[in-house]
């Protein structure tokens, strides 16, 4: 009888190396395999707008250089991407068709990389260590051309300078007006939900979106005093909108906080951000805040997850209609949510989680290279959920309590992760291959 074998393994706490070479015990030196991926929360963005992409890298040799091929329409914000890279740790050279990273001794990194696409069309991305054979996924954007940059208007608009007409009417010219910002840091309840400072030289990281009635330059600002003072806005950085709802992502770094400190660490801070159509500073009729209470959390929300899982290592490949195998973790630690965070102050609810899994490289063989395409699933709360590039929930908490949470513990015949190759694509001897990121964010607690 022909027989197939696959074989799942973890190369990290949040990269997952799904294999299926025998014997098993050969597998040792696979955790230690280094790799890189590429991902961005969207893959449509608008011409001239700038699109982070982030580049995750694992176990690679000291002093790799990273080179990334930059297609015909696509730029690097260099600016910004100075603004993000700590020189002591990662060296970046850009030019009109590369982008070249060294690393030092870092082995492990995540890197901010801010393209601007110059004209509408489809791009590609992958990166590649010079001088071996590891490569990351390929990340599609796709760009394109922003609609009306301005508006016009018959009727009044606060704050709009005036003109007078050929005929003498006095009119107002048209300007543009944020009309909201959110926040996905935002609770539900409508009171200032709270976010939290780690000391981890990580600052905080805003994110949401801003709805403006034309294409423009904006400026950020913030302010942070304890709960009670009056604000005082500093400039932060400047965005793009478009006419429509524009996603954004500002990080406010640790520098700008109150030192973390036994003395601030049962304090409360206002902190508000504000977005305006003009410079930080100047006073605008057209501006928009957020406001949140921020208090310091001591201790870590982390996640575990296994060094190696398998889903059988002989298994028959002459199936007529499509089988499904669920993942057993085999060594290493549980998938697990570990929560240690204690606060100064007493908090009605502490901020939940969320855990997410992307698929970083479709299962392959390692022999004929031939892709298993859409064959690795996430079975959850009675859904199965084909993995893709983009994050797939794997598991939440709304309300955290301080404690580990032992996500594949409950894994069994119709939860966890899953293999479910199409009709006639395994091919019998074969041993495949993929690549799962995990991650882990914090979710407000009302939210």
């Amino acid at each position: 009888m022909r027989r197939i074998r696959y074989l799942i393994g973890i190369v990290s706490a949040l990269i997952l190396l799904i294999s299926g070479f025998a014997p098993l015990v050969s597998h040792a030196a696979e955790a230690t395999q280094p790799t890189i991926s590429l991902s961005s929360n969207t893959n449509t963005v608008k011409v001239d707008d700038t699109q982070t992409v982030t580049m995750q890298t694992h176990n690679l040799p000291a002093a790799a250089v990273i080179t990334i091929d930059l297609p015909t329409g696509l730029t690097v914000d260099q600016s910004k991407l100075a603004e993000g890279l700590d020189e002591s740790k990662v060296q970046a050279t850009v030019t009109a068709t590369q982008v070249e990273l060294k690393i030092s001794d870092q082995t492990d990194s995540s890197i901010s990389l801010p393209v601007v696409a110059t004209k509408a069309g489809n791009y590609q991305l992958q990166a590649k260590v010079t001088g071996t054979n590891v490569t990351s996924n390929s990340l599609d954007l796709n760009a394109e051309t922003s609609t009306d940059t301005t508006t016009e208007s018959s009727s009044p608009v606060a704050g709009g300078s005036q003109t007078t007409a050929l005929d003498g009417t006095l009119v107002k010219s048209a300007r543009s007006a944020i009309s909201n910002i959110t926040s996905d840091q935002t609770s539900q309840k409508g009171n200032p939900p709270y976010v939290y400072f780690y000391n981890n030289n990580l600052g905080i990281t805003m994110t949401g979106t801003i709805t403006d009635t034309t294409a423009q330059t904006l400026y950020v600002g913030y302010s942070i005093v304890e709960k009670g003072a009056t604000a005082v806005f500093k400039p932060l950085t400047t965005t793009k909108s478009i006419k429509g709802t524009t996603p954004y992502s500002f990080n406010i770094p640790s520098s700008a906080m109150p030192a973390f400190n036994d003395a601030n660490y049962n304090k409360i801070y206002s902190f508000r951000l504000t977005v305006q159509d003009k410079p930080i500073g100047q006073s605008s009729l057209n501006a928009r805040n957020i406001t949140l209470w921020l208090v310091y959390v001591k201790g870590t929300l982390t996640m575990t997850a296994p060094t190696e899982i398998n889903f059988g290592t002989d298994l028959d490949a002459n199936f007529t209609s499509k089988p499904k195998f669920m993942g057993k973790i085999v060594s290493g630690d549980a998938l697990s949510v570990v929560d240690t965070r204690e606060m100064g102050i007493p908090l009605e609810d502490k901020n939940g989680w969320l855990v997410t899994a992307s698929l970083v490289k479709q299962m392959t063989g390692k022999t004929s290279g031939g892709v298993l395409t859409d064959s690795l699933h996430y079975l959850h709360a009675g859904n199965d959920t084909v993995l893709s590039s983009a994050a797939t929930a794997v598991n939440n908490v709304q309300h955290s309590d301080k404690k580990t949470y032992n996500i594949s513990g409950s894994w069994n015949d119709t939860e966890g992760l899953a293999f479910e190759p199409n009709v006639g694509q395994p091919q019998p001897g074969e041993s495949y291959q993929g690549v799962v990121q995990w991650n882990l964010q914090e979710t407000p607690a009302n939210a």
